[in-house]
């Protein structure tokens, strides 16, 4: 029987910041979700990144002369930053731009130990004594981290250690961010990974919201219509190993979010085409595979037949994300 593992995060903020972000973007071309799957790649796959989560379980893991399986996240929350990360050192200089990261707690030996994310991480716990930490601000929507996609990275490599298997084996199957609860602030967010490894289907429930970590053993089926979405995931896949001569098994769900297009050519603007100028409510899904990320744009809530674009694979195309939505 599969198994199921359930990482709950806390999600808090302590200060307000007025920022105002601009989404501008002139898409110009959408097409369906079964084009030819012989489409020339552009330029937009980038060498993927490891999970920064799972890098400080490791850091953290080295730092104590301790195995990986031995610390485990407890909790994680949304932090706008400056350059330094809320890791103020006397005498240190950090650039003002302000950065949508996050704050993660993990668990060793007891004890609690505190890691400040954004293009990459900082531990607070062994810094010098005269270091100042800071709680970070609360971030604006536009440029919130998804703590699901992050914690589904983290949750690809737990499932590698859990199982015994070999760094980088496990595969994302299906990535699925749930509604925000009633009366949440949505920084606040729910979701569940489909994690193959070693031969096992894992499922993870992806929780930012304020309980322990809980495993469940008896897995249920998708809710709702979460189901479709997952398809739909499976049908990129599908496509992207096609166009890469690859086995589905090598394509991996990195990140789904719900998000909301600028116009009707879904955030992929090529010279010459025109596109209506009515917002679009819609999702983005970055697939890996190869070392590399390869980005997919719909429309809709992720149903059979709804349109959507192998952005990666439009030449000469500048590709936008979307606005982050609340669904």
């Amino acid at each position: 029987m599969a198994r199921m593992w359930r990482l709950w995060a806390t999600v808090g903020v302590v200060a307000v910041v007025a920022l105002a972000v601009a989404i501008g973007a002139v898409a110009m071309r959408g097409n369906k979700g079964d084009d030819a799957v012989s489409s020339p790649p552009g330029d937009g796959p980038q060498v993927a990144t490891d999970s920064l989560l799972h890098q400080a379980r490791l850091d953290l893991a080295k730092r104590l002369g301790l195995q990986p399986a031995d610390v485990t996240i407890t909790s994680i929350r949304a932090a706008g930053f400056n350059g330094c990360l809320g890791v103020l050192l006397p005498d240190q200089a950090c650039t003002e731009q302000f950065i949508g990261g996050y704050i993660a707690l993990f668990e060793a030996n007891g004890q609690a130990y505190r890691y400040h994310f954004g293009d990459r991480f900082i531990t607070t716990d062994f810094q010098p004594k005269d270091a100042r930490i800071e709680d970070g601000l609360e971030v604006p929507n536009e440029i919130a981290p998804d703590l699901v996609s992050i914690l589904a990275g983290y949750a690809r490599h737990d499932a590698e250690i859990q199982a015994d298997a070999a760094a980088g084996s496990a595969i994302v199957e299906a990535l699925v961010p749930f509604e925000c609860p009633p009366n949440a602030n949505c920084a606040y967010a729910t979701g569940r990974a489909q994690i193959a490894v070693a031969g096992e289907t894992v499922f993870y429930e992806l929780v930012a919201g304020g309980e322990p970590v809980t495993v469940l053993d008896d897995p249920t089926e998708w809710p709702g219509t979460a189901g479709e979405v997952a398809a739909l995931q499976e049908r990129l896949r599908e496509d992207l190993a096609g166009r890469l001569k690859l086995d589905i098994a090598e394509v991996s769900v990195s990140t789904f979010r719900w998000v909301t297009w600028p116009d009707g050519c879904l955030g992929v603007e090529e010279p010459g085409k025109m596109c209506t100028q009515a917002l679009v409510d819609g999702w983005l899904a970055k697939l890996t595979a190869g070392g590399k990320v390869y980005d997919y744009h719909g429309a809709g809530e992720g149903e059979a037949g709804s349109e959507w674009i192998a952005a990666s694979f439009q030449p000469d195309a500048i590709v936008h994300n979307g606005t982050p939505r609340v669904r």
